[in-house]
């Protein structure tokens, strides 16, 4: 699977914050000259860093990879410095990075530079799954980098986004069937273990009706109903849950939402059997809007039972059942 950076934590990020800094403050000190987007870049990376930004207008880079580059002054001494080898390209509408762009040492076993183009729909038969270089492009040819760049770094269809935020959301749903299970299970904890409670009290019942002898079992009766009726309708629940993610066109905003059934049995990706369908704000339906209202002012990845989940303020999973 591709490596998908959120592009809110990346940015966000101070550990990468202070490498940015390093960079300029050490590369200005030497006086280096090839630079892009503020921040000091290798000569070829410049340029196709400034061809990528012509050619692909709403693409938005920030940089992920840094190198340190060391200079050998005439009286023996060394020097180092850092630079920027990769970018991470983005669009501000989509929450992860559509790839990664650059120029620099990518090979296995080489020590060459090359420019490379990382995306999710790119798989590369020469790599093994697990290596970067499975999901990547790479070649000596500007131009070819390019063109490459513009073929891969895709926009998110909602199918994909809501397979990406699937998971998170998923175990949240599994998590309220088993606290509901475990709340069940704990009533009768204490009488589990005991034979002689339990023989006890099958006697008692035996010989006088309906009425508990024991404590624990008089405790138990008394809690058992609901916990077992909300224990059993949890395990009958089926539950559906809407992906809805919400972007701008000019002015306009529209809402692209994806329907993923039976949640609790589908664990790693949603199960989808209907394409996603887009709204326009005054269309989208008023269950929809009231989940919204109540999911907006809550944290990022916050969860409610029964209600849904926030990812971020443009994006919430909506449960259903």
């Amino acid at each position: 699977m591709a490596k998908l950076k959120i592009m809110k934590d990346l940015i966000t990020d101070t550990n990468v914050r202070g490498k940015i800094d390093r960079a300029v403050e050490t590369a200005k000190e030497i006086g280096w000259t090839s630079w892009f987007n503020g921040v000091p870049v290798q000569p070829e990376l410049e340029t196709y860093m400034n061809m990528l930004s012509n050619n692909m207008k709403r693409m938005k880079f920030y940089p992920v990879e840094f190198t340190q580059v060391w200079k050998t002054h005439v009286d023996g001494t060394h020097t180092h410095h850092f630079i920027v080898d990769e970018f991470s390209a983005y669009m501000d509408e989509y929450p992860f990075d559509l790839g990664r762009v650059g120029y620099r040492n990518y090979s296995v076993d080489g020590d060459a530079n090359t420019y490379g183009v990382y995306s999710r729909k790119i798989t590369n038969a020469k790599y093994r799954g697990s290596r970067d270089q499975y999901h990547m492009m790479l070649t000596n040819d500007m131009k070819k980098a390019v063109k490459l760049a513009n073929t891969y770094l895709v926009p998110y269809a909602t199918r994909e986004l809501a397979t990406a935020y699937y998971k998170h959301m998923q175990a949240h749903v599994e998590s309220v069937h088993e606290r509901a299970r475990n709340a069940a299970n704990e009533v009768v904890s204490n009488i589990r273990g005991d034979s002689k409670v339990i023989l006890a009290e099958l006697m008692h019942l035996k010989s006088m009706g309906v009425k508990f002898k024991t404590d624990e079992f008089i405790k138990a009766s008394e809690k058992i109903e609901d916990a077992y009726n909300l224990a059993r309708e949890e395990a009958q629940r089926t539950v559906m849950a809407l992906f809805v993610r919400f972007r701008k066109v000019g002015e306009d905003t529209y809402a692209d939402v994806q329907q993923a059934d039976d949640v609790r049995k589908s664990y790693n990706a949603p199960r989808i059997s209907s394409p996603s369908t887009t709204y326009s704000m005054s269309d989208l339906p008023e269950d929809i809007v009231r989940s919204i209202s109540v999911l907006s002012i809550l944290n990022d990845k916050q969860y409610v039972p029964r209600v849904g989940q926030k990812i971020d303020e443009y994006t919430y999973w909506i449960e259903r059942g």
